[in-house]
């Protein structure tokens, strides 16, 4: 834990994302802040206007599709407005700035808030569980799904740290306790320990959002007006796993409530497509942490950097999404770490499973335990046969079915432009084996 709180101290010089400072040469600009033009969701986007020299605020008009929305930007610098756009239509959109003789063009694409984006055709069938999601405080407390992409309302719910210690406390806005913890942030602000927790559902996923707050002293964040509490710094959490991991949307997120960072000031972010142990598919969940994160911009206003966090099948996360999509994330804190979730950790993985089998059903000859682990590179070869049972299952999908699937269910994969169907006869037919949350 200590090597974390430094590592946090640490990480106070990433990329200020995005900087919009506007120059005596600059022209008019429309930018998007909150996620990649054509990679917008939920209908709505976070856009800065840039004015040239010349121009006046006063004189700018900025439409969507040809309606007037100037009335949603408001000044954020001396020569940038910024504005949430709201409305969009799912598909193409064009946003139009005019000062004057001069106007800018900006083409948004919107995606659904339910996706995907760029993760493929849903998978099938997918098992909500917004009933069994537990927020901070304990309670099993979203309820039913409100449709088939396991959707729930939008919530907020405050916290406080006691001055004892402990798990977060439920706080009510407008009643102070007597054992209301404060904070010191890594900026210097001292504030009093109430933490704001935001959850709903994107990306058929669960997602929270945290950051400290005091509703009786401070207005509602947005993303002109940031928390004296928030050190405008985000931890996106990753959860660990893989196997079993399959056809869920998952009842816990990589977690938002660690005392480390909240009390320094970082806000954090997750979502439970965002534990491998719900879901083991990384496309899905870059996907989900983009939107996600995009959500965040839109709601409290771009992070200076944003910081990845997570253990085994948090790891190999965070390096996917490092390395397959730039920008996202900004600095990662891995541990446990591996390269990928089956292949990359032969023989671990899929090498067990694969000699288990030769030695045990295949071999014409004997082999000794000394040449059996002189090939498997085992130095226990009980370590063998315990991966192919409890973890080798990741690289076949059906051999980990959630046991609320009936025998005979169609199962669709989705990848990117693909979908394939199968029909096993052995789904369900057993509860799915006795494995850890682990790697």
């Amino acid at each position: 834990m200590k090597a974390l709180a430094l590592a946090l101290v640490l990480g106070v010089s990433g990329s200020v994302t995005p900087a919009f400072a506007q120059t005596s040469t600059s022209p008019l600009t429309v930018t998007s802040m909150s996620a990649r033009p054509e990679m917008a969701s939920g209908g709505d986007v976070l856009v800065a206007v840039g004015l040239p020299p010349a121009a006046q605020s006063s004189e700018v008009r900025i439409t969507l599709n040809g309606r007037d929305i100037t009335s949603a930007f408001r000044p954020d610098s001396p020569r940038v407005l910024v504005g949430l756009v709201t409305g969009l239509k799912d598909g193409p959109n064009e946003i139009t700035a005019t000062a004057g003789r001069v106007n800018a063009r900006l083409a948004v694409v919107n995606h659904p808030i339910a996706g995907p984006i760029f993760s493929g055709p849903h998978e099938q069938p997918f098992i909500c569980e917004t009933e069994t999601f537990k927020v901070p405080s304990g309670a099993a407390s979203l309820g039913k799904p409100l449709d088939a992409n396991c959707s729930i309302k939008t919530r907020v719910d405050y916290y406080y740290r006691s001055t004892s210690g402990g798990d977060l406390k439920p706080f009510m806005p407008g009643s102070k306790p007597s054992d209301l913890a404060q904070t010191t942030t890594s900026l210097g602000t001292t504030v009093p320990y109430i933490v704001r927790v935001e959850t709903g559902t994107i990306n058929r996923a669960i997602y929270e959002l945290a950051m400290l707050h005091n509703p009786d002293a401070e207005r509602a964040p947005d993303p002109w007006s940031a928390p004296a509490g928030w050190n405008r710094r985000l931890i996106y959490t990753h959860g660990g796993g893989c196997t079993n991991g399959w056809y869920r949307q998952g009842n816990t997120t990589g977690g938002v409530d660690d005392d480390v960072m909240l009390r320094q000031g970082y806000a954090v972010a997750s979502a439970s497509l965002s534990v491998f142990g719900n879901n083991c598919n990384d496309l899905l969940a870059s996907e989900t942490m983009m939107m996600v994160k995009e959500r965040f911009v839109e709601a409290y206003g771009p992070p200076k950097f944003t910081m990845g966090w997570g253990c085994s099948g948090g790891s190999y996360q965070q390096l996917q999404t490092g390395d397959n999509f730039p920008g996202l994330i900004d600095g990662i804190i891995p541990c446990r770490t591996f390269p990928d979730v089956g292949f990359g950790t032969i023989p671990t993985i899929t090498d067990a499973r694969l000699l288990n089998h030769y030695f045990s059903a295949l071999a014409k000859v004997p082999y000794s335990d000394a040449q059996k682990r002189a090939v498997t590179g085992f130095l226990n070869l009980a370590t063998m046969v315990n991966v192919d049972k409890t973890a080798a299952g990741r690289i076949q999908v059906l051999e980990y079915c959630p046991p609320v699937l009936a025998p005979g269910v169609m199962v669709q994969l989705g990848l990117v432009g693909l979908a394939f169907t199968y029909r096993h006869p052995r789904l369900a037919t057993s509860s799915p084996r006795n494995t850890k949350n682990g790697e």
